[in-house]
């Protein structure tokens, strides 16, 4: 993936590997939350737990109550993330006016007037969609826009970009959704946006959020952060990035686990994601 390699949308196809290789036998320990019934867009082809871009902060937390937190994206602004422990998950960004200007979900909360929701197939898609975006303008430089292994399409509508995920495990089906208002994605002078540790700190909670809302659509339980461990795995991203490798054995020949072991954390059970292609994320995770 390479368009939102620097953004949380780029998350998605990193995590489903992680989650095909979790125990079976691990189960939901909370309980099952009601989905909301979803409604057709009022006004834009595609809503997300009945929001749409242009609605106010009053009107999602009316429908969703207190965001569980905010970080900072790529696009200068916050992710507010909203679930029922990661059940109903979705996340939004507001402008100064708090009206909504961003929404993500990787969860079963898609509507839209085209019939296209979670689960739809790919082809289904760009066959009511039409042909995908394959550049964007920032300042005077054409970026191209290119997913080589197809889990994504961008699609301009209703002055936003909509960015749409396939799961490659599930038949190349729908498996998020991304909407960005125009004008918000075209003040983003850059394709990629600049490093800071507001960002980096953004990331590693965005990439958290989103794995625990994956591992419930696959009836697994949530993950805890664990402080220490998010040290480990920093230090092995800046080993990476100084060292020019991308794996997750160091060059010593450590795994994730013997580095944890080193770092005197005990653990039963433990696992490693990160962000894919530009930026690697390790993830703070322990259960």
């Amino acid at each position: 993936m390479e368009k939102l390699s620097t953004g949380v949308s780029s998350l998605i196809g990193s995590l489903t590997e992680t989650l095909d290789n979790a125990s079976e036998k691990e189960s939901q320990e909370t309980e099952k939350v009601k989905k909301p019934a979803l409604e057709a867009p009022a006004d834009a082809s595609f809503s997300v737990r009945n929001i749409e871009i242009g609605d106010t902060k009053d009107d999602v937390e009316k429908l969703a109550g207190d965001a569980k937190r905010n970080t900072l994206n790529e696009y200068g602004v916050d992710w507010f993330a909203y679930h029922e422990n990661y059940q109903n998950f979705f996340m939004v960004a507001y402008d100064n006016d708090n009206k909504v200007v961003g929404l993500y979900t990787n969860q079963d909360l898609i509507s839209s007037k085209e019939g296209i929701k979670r689960g739809t197939p790919k082809e289904t898609v760009t066959g009511k969609m039409g042909e995908p975006v394959t550049k964007l303008l920032k300042g005077n430089v054409y970026y191209q826009i290119r997913s080589d292994s197809g889990e994504y399409d961008m699609f301009e509508m209703d002055n936003s970009y909509v960015t749409i995920f396939y799961d490659k495990h599930e038949k190349n089906t729908v498996t998020a959704i991304q909407i960005i208002d125009a004008k918000l994605e075209k003040q983003k002078s850059g394709y990629f946006a600049e490093a800071g540790p507001g960002l980096k700190k953004g990331f590693e909670y965005q990439l958290f959020d989103l794995t625990n809302a994956s591992r419930v659509n696959h009836d697994l339980s949530v993950l805890s952060w664990d402080k220490r461990v998010k040290v480990t795995a920093q230090d092995h991203s800046a080993d990476m990035a100084v060292n020019q490798y991308f794996n997750h054995t160091n060059l010593e020949g450590e795994s994730p686990f013997d580095r944890m072991e080193d770092d005197k954390i005990n653990f039963r059970m433990a696992g490693k994601t990160w962000l894919p292609v530009k930026i690697a994320v390790s993830l703070p995770m322990k259960v």
